[in-house]
């Protein structure tokens, strides 16, 4: 049901998928290396997987420089003699298909066939974390060694302000069944609680009712949700609640949902100091990433450019 990207992947995903074997016509070379177009392609039906039941795609010549960036950091890493342990490889794989198939789809049928319908298996799926996964790691020990100064730091905060913009947040919980009588059953068994009792009864009901899988053995516990994080018709109800609010029957393409909003976090701006952290992060990676394009020869073919 949700959208909800992978907690910790988020820069670890626009990195592309490398395919051997590969037989389309050339999208570009990265020091010899070639990337086809079929690369790109798949690229961007990985992405698809990534944003989950809802989502879209990213355009060819974002899917390939993020392939590009990608080669560039593995061929650093090849040089440089390194390698991540195979052991936290396989965790990384096996905790990217739980949060695929138990938060971003709403069972394992759904993700697999979600799977199906863009082409692609489990082991390419597993292939693109190992090789991403490693990437990243390469990145972030190539970054440490990078300082940025506060001025930088400043600099960057004061011509990018809407990125440390906070959007609000709800903290919710939800029932979901099948049917719109049920649904209502189970609400008017919820109205006239409120506070502690409704929560403690809304988690019993979850946990007997629920047909959501990820949330109904955490009584309909969903965390703290953003705006656009899950489908159209229960995003407007979800933030259309107060804090201690139940919502009516909501009905998705799911089923029927019943809502309950426990905290509410109004939208925000992070100061300097609450982002130089992230900042600091960006601006290595940055760095890495311009030295390593800098030296290398890269080549576009049309229609894609550098």
């Amino acid at each position: 049901m949700l959208k909800t990207r992978v907690v910790g992947f988020a820069g670890l995903f626009v990195l592309a998928l490398l395919l051997a074997g590969c037989g389309s016509s050339p999208a570009a070379t990265v020091n010899g290396q070639t990337i086809t177009k079929t690369q790109v392609a798949q690229e961007q039906h990985i992405q698809v997987l990534f944003a989950g039941s809802h989502g879209k795609g990213i355009p060819a010549q974002t899917a390939l420089q993020g392939i590009v960036d990608r080669t560039l950091l593995l061929q650093a890493a090849k040089a440089h003699n390194f390698k991540m342990p195979a052991g936290q490889i396989s965790q990384t794989q096996s905790y990217v298909r739980n949060v695929l198939a138990g938060q971003l789809y709403p069972s394992r049928s759904a993700y697999q066939a979600r799977l199906g319908s863009l082409s692609l298996s489990q082991n390419q799926v597993d292939a693109y974390v190992a090789d991403a996964s490693t990437a990243h790691a390469y990145l972030l020990q190539a970054a440490g060694g990078i300082h940025p100064t506060k001025g930088q730091i400043a600099a960057y905060y004061n011509t990018h302000q809407s990125q440390f913009v906070t959007p609000p947040q709800d903290e919710a919980y939800h029932i979901l069944v099948s049917s719109r009588s049920l649904a209502e059953k189970l609400l008017g068994e919820l109205k006239g609680l409120h506070g502690s009792a409704l929560l403690t009864e809304f988690e019993t009901l979850a946990r007997a009712n629920s047909k959501d899988p990820g949330s109904a053995k955490k009584g309909g516990y969903l965390g703290w949700l953003k705006p656009g994080q899950t489908v159209p018709s229960f995003n407007k109800a979800l933030f259309s609640l107060r804090a201690g609010q139940l919502s009516g029957v909501v009905h998705s393409r799911f089923g029927y949902h019943i809502i309950l909003v426990t905290a509410v976090k109004p939208a925000g701006e992070q100061s300097l100091a609450g982002a130089t952290g992230s900042i600091t992060g960006l601006l290595q990676n940055q760095a890495v990433l311009n030295g390593l394009r800098t030296k290398a020869k890269i080549k576009y073919f049309s229609p894609y450019k550098g």
